[in-house]
Parts: structure tokens; sequence; C-alpha cells
């Protein structure tokens, strides 16, 4: 069963495999609304900039970083995690260019 991957919003994005699935990026403040009668979520103000809403994940990611290039600790992500995010990467472009979910698969070389 493939991956498939459709933009949300700027900074989320859909993960579909099969019956379920993953959304990164979805919380309370999500500047999205339900249509479903009676659902309130989210119910949060919406972030109004990118960076509050992941402020504190840049943070982490760049002391991580300084840790690694600073040979501190090895580099957690493999050569393989970085083509697997590329694929990632290729594939969400790709929707927001064809305005459909695309297969992960359908990028993979």
């Amino acid at each position: 069963m493939g991956v498939t991957v459709g933009i949300i919003d700027s900074a989320a994005a859909l993960l579909a495999a099969g019956v379920d699935g993953v959304v990164a990026g979805w919380d309370q403040q999500v500047p999205v609304r339900n249509l479903e009668k009676g659902v309130a979520f989210p119910s949060g103000t919406p972030h109004s900039f990118f960076m509050d809403r992941f402020a504190s994940a840049y943070q982490v990611e760049l002391g991580a970083f300084v840790d690694v290039i600073s040979r501190r600790i090895e580099s957690p992500c493999t050569p393989r995690d970085a083509l697997e995010v590329a694929y990632i990467a290729e594939a969400a472009t790709l929707s927001l260019q064809l305005h459909r979910p695309v297969r992960i698969d359908e990028v993979r070389l």
C-alpha cells in the first residue's frame, strides 16, 4: 500500500495510507474549520504566521543541527532518510501543482 501526499495549507500536509492517515502540523489553531454539523474542532484562535506555529520546533531543530556540525553528536538522519524526505517534498510540490493527491511511488526513482 502506498502513501499519498496532499497539501492542506502552507504548513500542513496530509499523509494518507489506506484507511488510516496522519496530518503533520495539525493542532487546535489550524486556520481551517470543520463543516460537520455540531463539530467544533479546531476551536483555538488561528495562527496568524507559520513561525508562531512552529517556533519551538525550529529552535529544537537548529539546536540539533549545531550539535551535529559541532560534532557533539552524530546525525540522527541517514542518507536514506534524506532521500525519503526529498520524495515527500517532491510529491507535495506535485500535489500543489496538479491540484490532486500524489502517491509517493509516483515520484520515487
